[in-house]
């Protein structure tokens, strides 16, 4: 037994000598990776003048069509607010069609909740059967996702179903640039996916300290597998230029 344990104790001494024998050596000269910064990065707030204009919330609600939809404007007469108001009004289309009557002003008693207008935090993520309620048909729904200085983006909620089982679930954010009057969604800021792609599979791997920032200094010597001909015989070399740690995927 006690012959035993000292060959299983000097095996895995052996090991750990082993393991530490193929540790690589330090470097004494490392240094963090150092990346190179783009554009600037600010945590205060934006002035009074900078901020978003308040919006004017609207809605509408019609039981018998299944519809009814909470957004909001800006004031003024912005670009954005077309683009809203579309988005709106093609849910009521949708919707009138599928349930054979057509969208018309509908009068509800006192309580029925139609003072809540317009956007609200956390719109854009709670639950879809949340949102859809005890309800039936076509519910929209909004969030201001962005509200600094001249730039302003609501995304617009779709939730389909009924007595709080849902079927469809869809939003879509419309950006604004309130200096220029350019307006645009989502897919359109984002038109190279491959190119964004490519970029953010380089942000991870240098997170994950697979890159260096350093670029290549030097080529290096590639060996051919096989002599060539004109080498007679010797092993040929070339030298190719040296790839950084991080290629492109």
């Amino acid at each position: 037994m006690i012959a035993r344990r000292a060959a299983a104790a000097l095996a895995v001494a052996a090991m750990l000598l082993g393991i530490s024998a193929c540790a690589p050596a330090t470097d004494p000269g490392w240094e963090p990776t150092a990346w190179p910064v783009i554009g600037t990065v600010t945590t205060e707030p934006a002035s009074a003048a900078d901020a978003a204009p308040g919006t004017v919330d609207q809605r509408l609600r019609n039981d018998t069509v299944g519809i009814d939809a909470r957004w909001s404007a800006l004031p003024g007469d912005q670009p954005i607010n077309d683009v809203i108001e579309k988005a709106v009004r093609d849910a009521v289309a949708v919707r009138s069609d599928a349930s054979g009557a057509a969208y018309r002003p509908e009068a509800f008693p006192a309580g029925a909740g139609l003072a809540e207008r317009g956007c609200t935090a956390g719109a854009a993520t709670e639950l879809a059967a949340d949102v859809l309620g005890d309800r039936a048909g076509t519910v929209v729904v909004c969030e201001v996702t962005v509200a600094r200085g001249a730039v302003f983006a609501e995304t617009l909620r779709t939730v389909i179903g009924s007595a709080g089982f849902v079927t469809s679930d869809s939003a879509e954010t419309v950006y604004t640039d309130l200096s220029t009057g350019v307006v645009g969604t989502a897919s359109d800021l984002f038109a190279d996916v491959p190119a964004l792609w490519t970029e953010m599979v380089d942000v991870l791997r240098r997170d994950a300290g697979a890159c260096r920032s350093r670029a290549c200094s030097r080529r290096m010597p590639i060996r051919s597998p096989r002599p060539s001909p004109e080498s007679s015989g010797a092993r040929a070399s070339r030298t190719a230029p040296c790839r950084c740690r991080c290629p492109r995927a």
